[in-house]
């Protein structure tokens, strides 16, 4: 009994996410790097290579961030030139998938 409520826990928790900040709206004239400091790098750290992500060429970053994910929330209010400018951000600092 306690394993399964501590596993029901567990899961909520991490289900949850980084939930909180699905209604970040970036400034006008912030750079993919300052959005994603400011929306993403909570949740998400640099690898010990200083990459982020491992992409694959279908990977569509927008569609992933508007939409959000398993345990990512969307983000809505990034679009325009600031998902533009995030996107940039996030394939220059990830490796592609072999």
């Amino acid at each position: 009994m306690k394993y399964s409520l501590l596993l029901t826990v567990g899961a909520a928790s991490l289900l949850a996410g980084c939930s909180k900040n699905n209604d970040f709206t970036p400034a006008v004239g912030m750079d993919g790097e300052a959005i994603f400091q400011a929306a993403c790098a909570e949740c998400h750290e640099a690898d010990d290579g200083g990459y982020y992500f491992e992409l694959t060429k279908t990977t569509d970053i927008g569609k992933t961030v508007r939409g959000g994910g398993l345990m990512m929330p969307a983000f809505p209010n990034i679009q325009g030139e600031a998902l533009r400018s995030l996107e940039e951000y996030v394939a220059a600092r990830s490796r592609m998938a072999e």
